[in-house]
């Protein structure tokens, strides 16, 4: 997200690569794509090329490797060498889970390292509000007693927490097999709806439907 903000912001072309972009089975064609990459990001300079999971492309060089990943990774330094020294703006932006995992030559290329940290207290709750939606019956003290419980919790696993918790009732519309026909003074005696929102509803009934 960091990545496309500065290429919204700067007005430049996005190029995102995964390992599996650039690379082959034929011998010599993974640093032949990789080389054009970095020419075709040239050509739209001034350009960003954005490299998903760099740990599976940059891995620390052990003796164990196959020769075709040791000519990426070679290719790779050689290319990141190579647009310090030309005219055109092209950057290159990395993003990694195990930022232990990068080669130490690979690492130096870049010249800053940005960490992400987990979302404090005050985001977990703001996260949660924006993922909430505009109907719900949430309060601002559920937000923070659930940012609470959630410590740990990344953006992703909070947003699949509340899309888990928006699509249980439809789970269990699915699961069930009976239904029964409830009157609106049940749902005002529950909490579930208020009179305000009885009477505003806008839902025809069975019988309507019938007739």
């Amino acid at each position: 997200m960091l990545a496309l903000s500065v290429c919204h912001h700067s007005k430049s072309t996005c190029f995102w690569v995964s390992l599996a972009d650039i690379t082959s089975k034929f011998i010599g064609e993974s640093e032949k794509l990789l080389n054009i990459l970095f020419e075709l990001a040239r050509e739209e300079a001034p350009s960003i090329i954005l490299i998903d999971e760099m740990d599976s492309l940059g891995r620390t060089r052990t003796g164990n490797e196959s020769e075709t990943e040791r000519r990426i990774k070679t290719e790779f330094l050689k290319q990141m060498d190579k647009i310090r020294t030309i005219p055109e703006r092209v950057s290159v932006f990395a993003t990694t889970n195990m930022p232990w995992e990068l080669d130490i030559a690979a690492l130096r290329r870049f010249e800053r390292k940005i960490l992400v940290p987990m979302p404090d207290f005050k985001a977990r709750a703001k996260i949660l509000e924006l993922h909430s939606g505009i109907q719900h019956r949430l309060t601002n003290q559920d937000y923070l007693d659930i940012a609470k419980i959630t410590e740990g919790y990344s953006g992703s696993d909070l947003s699949t927490l509340v899309n888990d918790g928006l699509m249980r009732p439809i789970k269990e519309i699915g699961n069930a097999t009976h239904f029964c026909k409830v009157p609106k003074t049940y749902l005002i005696e529950k909490g579930e709806m208020t009179e305000t929102e009885i009477e505003s509803d806008d839902t025809p009934s069975m019988d309507e439907i019938i007739e």
